[in-house]
């Protein structure tokens, strides 16, 4: 368990939050095979290529088989020809892993744990029309400019407009928070809420 400061729009600190994290050196295995996996589910794997028997034309033979002087060949749709089929090439498959999702849970845990230095808590941002100015103010007064992820309970679009022509920020639920995103981004800014909810999220977590 560790105890982060929370802080309000003017980066004064307003009080404290436990979240049932443990610091980490670095990324672990477990974090590695679920990034992998997640990349692999993103492939489509639509890529194909035709081989001899899918390639048009060849149906008879070049030329005879002897007295020419040249190789024996029987069709041109060989793989050594020049517009034949492909050997070996891509086909249409799946990419898919599937992980446990206690397995997805700890490589978030362990991904957070090894961020930890870089988590700032936010008690709300209570922005009601979109300025973008004004996030980066906040982001400024608690250290949380560079290539931050900002991390609520729920969708936020306000906040989404007023954020997304910063260089290098994202929004996303704490939902839809995963290793990946912990690890690309290099400040991590939870509101209060989104927290919280993260602290229950990791709560049932497989040690």
């Amino acid at each position: 368990m560790l105890t982060f400061d929370v802080f309000n729009r003017d980066g004064d600190k307003v009080g404290d939050l436990d979240l049932p994290l443990e610091e980490i050196d670095g990324p672990t295995t477990t974090v590695s095979n679920v990034v992998r996996a997640m990349h692999a589910n993103r492939r489509s794997g639509t890529a194909s290529v035709k081989n001899k028997s899918e390639v048009r034309g060849g149906g008879r033979k070049p030329w005879r088989q002897k007295g020419t002087g040249r190789a024996r060949h029987g069709s041109r749709r060989s793989p050594i020809w020049r517009g034949g089929g492909i050997i070996f090439g891509p086909r249409p498959r799946s990419y898919e892993q599937r992980l446990p999702k206690k397995v997805r849970r700890r490589a978030l845990y362990e991904a957070l744990g090894c961020r930890v230095t870089d988590i700032r808590i936010l008690d709300e941002w209570g922005i009601s029309e979109p300025k973008t100015r004004e996030v980066a103010r906040v982001l400024g007064n608690i250290d949380g400019r560079e290539k931050p992820l900002l991390v609520t309970a729920d969708g936020d679009t306000v906040l989404w407009k007023s954020s997304r022509n910063i260089p290098g920020c994202r929004l996303t639920r704490v939902d839809d928070l995963n290793p990946h995103l912990v690890l690309w981004h290099g400040k991590l800014v939870f509101t209060r809420a989104a927290a919280e909810r993260l602290a229950d999220k990791l709560g049932g977590k497989s040690r």
